[in-house]
């Protein structure tokens, strides 16, 4: 997709998840590769484009069940930004809480993994919003 056509207010919509494990405290992120939006961009959390016709929240869930192999629940909205790598590209972050299954990447994913929330600037490449850095400190509490 050729984003430079875009004109303002126009976005290219992602929905990510927050995937949380009460369970052991983790979060789930994914690797990607040769993104073509952000060539920088190596881990990130679980999602994709938003797709019409559904509410966000359940088109998240479904998105991750599809490319994680996970069963989530998505609740409220953390945040929704732009990106100084990319500012046509936007995104909303929905806490989303681990219910069942087992991790296995599909497309666009090469891996996923679970990880302590203070370890996401260990493997993210790209700029983490702070808002959402903020809710993933206060998760480890």
């Amino acid at each position: 997709m050729d984003l430079s056509n875009l004109d303002n207010g126009v976005f290219l919509l992602n929905l990510l998840g927050l995937v949380h494990n009460p369970k052991d405290g983790k979060i789930l992120i994914a690797k990607r590769e040769n993104d073509p939006h952000i060539p920088d961009l190596s881990w990130c959390f679980p999602g994709g484009r938003a797709n019409y016709g559904s509410p966000l929240n359940i088109n998240l869930e479904h998105i991750i069940d599809e490319r994680a192999g996970i069963i989530v629940s998505a609740g409220r909205v953390i945040q929704a930004r732009s990106y100084p790598e990319n500012p046509k590209i936007a995104s909303i972050y929905f806490e989303c809480k681990y219910d069942l299954g087992t991790i296995k990447p599909g497309t666009p994913f090469t891996e996923l993994k679970w990880i302590n929330p203070s370890e996401t600037r260990k493997y993210f490449t790209t700029s983490v919003d702070a808002k959402v850095q903020r809710y993933l400190d206060r998760l480890k509490a």
